[in-house]
């Protein structure tokens, strides 16, 4: 990484312990009494299966079913980090371990029979690179070598490689996303802004590659 980029330690992104640490405090009024019953409840059905119901046949169906894991892996890393109970670490991680099945990223590149990591960049890949980011930045300091080794994986055949392609130099335009550094369009917030955020989460294990992200970004 660059000499001037000064990290902190995990949890490092927009969740930091200040906020983590106020899972534990007891709701105080009504509305946050119901919020904490409905979040106890989810993250409970959460841990029965890491399959829910999704469908490529509707209308950027890969970016539903991006923002449906999300939900559900951040509501259940929050809950093992309010009560240290392992069931919700382990159901966090079976999901991510179904996303490491899932065969293409991108309803678009879905609809073309094409299941190239670097075929496209598009929104799915920016939530999905948000939600490994998200989840390794809050899991980090209890994953295992290869519980790390999953996420690294990920991280490095569909986010990294991806972004990196279709973020080219304008002497390189070739492939070039045309969302890229557009200014009113919420596809540049949302595909660079993944990225970044998986680039600060894992910048140890992607030295170079990070800073040449957040580069970009």
């Amino acid at each position: 990484m660059s000499p001037a980029l000064k990290l902190t330690d995990h949890p490092r992104l927009y969740i930091g312990p200040d906020q983590l640490a106020r899972l534990t405090d007891a709701p105080d009024e009504p509305m946050l009494a119901a919020a904490q019953k409905a979040f106890e409840d989810e993250a409970r059905d959460y841990t029965r299966s890491a399959t829910f119901d999704w469908t490529p046949h509707t209308h950027n169906g890969h970016l539903i079913r991006a923002r449906r894991l999300q939900g559900r892996v951040v509501t259940l890393a929050l809950r093992f980090i309010q009560t240290d109970d392992a069931k919700y670490r382990k159901a966090c991680l079976d999901h991510i371990r179904a996303m490491s099945q899932w065969d293409g990223w991108s309803w678009i590149t879905w609809r073309q029979n094409n299941s190239e990591p670097k075929a496209i960049y598009d929104l799915s890949y920016g939530e999905n690179s948000a939600t490994l980011a998200i989840i390794y930045d809050l899991l980090h300091d209890s994953l295992s070598k290869e519980e790390k080794r999953l996420f690294i994986g990920l991280a490095k055949r569909w986010s990294f490689a991806s972004f990196l392609h279709h973020t080219k130099p304008v002497k390189e335009p070739s492939g070039r996303a045309w969302w890229f550094g557009h200014p009113d369009s919420n596809w540049n917030t949302v595909c660079a802004g993944g990225a970044g955020m998986l680039a600060l989460a894992m910048a140890e294990e992607f030295a170079d590659d990070a800073a040449t992200v957040l580069e970009r970004v």
